[in-house]
């Protein structure tokens, strides 16, 4: 199973739920506040890591797919051009997709930013309704979906049923 585990989170539920007897299209902005990396990390190893993009925007594209119930269709990105040695221009970058039930998304994936600033904002527009999830977060408490995950793929696996 691939650890996709924002769908499974209390807020991406609601969300759903929110949007489940939707008309129309669907429109989310997703800001990711990431903070700098050095080009040294592990992450930033093409072998080890894979890079910030591929091994973290999967996550939040998946999330897109989970409330639309679409698959993209098409993807745009455009990084910054920093010119600099210690700047990894992939690790801030504008990606809008399209889904194939007409929705659009927009993920602003940003390592210049303060990390004092939430790390994850996602703001759903639809059907003259809005949704939003602010890092994940219900009161004091933070739940990303992992537990919710690891639960679902065990009764998968022990029911012989697929996840």
């Amino acid at each position: 199973m691939v650890g996709f585990n924002r769908r499974f989170s209390p807020s991406a539920q609601q969300a759903k739920d929110f949007f489940a007897k939707r008309e129309a299209p669907l429109s989310i902005l997703y800001r990711v506040n990431v903070g700098h990396l050095p080009k040294e990390h592990w992450v930033q190893d093409s072998i080890q890591g894979g890079g910030r993009i591929i091994g973290e925007v999967c996550h939040f594209i998946d999330l897109m797919q989970f409330l639309t119930g679409a698959p993209p269709v098409s993807v745009f990105a455009e990084s910054v051009s920093a010119k600099s040695t210690k700047i990894i221009d992939a690790d801030s970058v504008f990606i809008t997709l399209r889904f194939a039930d007409g929705s659009n998304g927009a993920i602003a994936y940003l390592s210049e930013g303060d990390k004092s600033l939430a790390k994850e904002r996602v703001e759903i527009f639809g059907g003259g309704k809005t949704f939003v999830i602010d890092d994940f977060r219900t009161g004091k408490a933070q739940d990303k979906g992992q537990r919710e995950q690891i639960k679902r793929i065990c009764a998968a696996v022990l029911e012989g049923r697929p996840a």
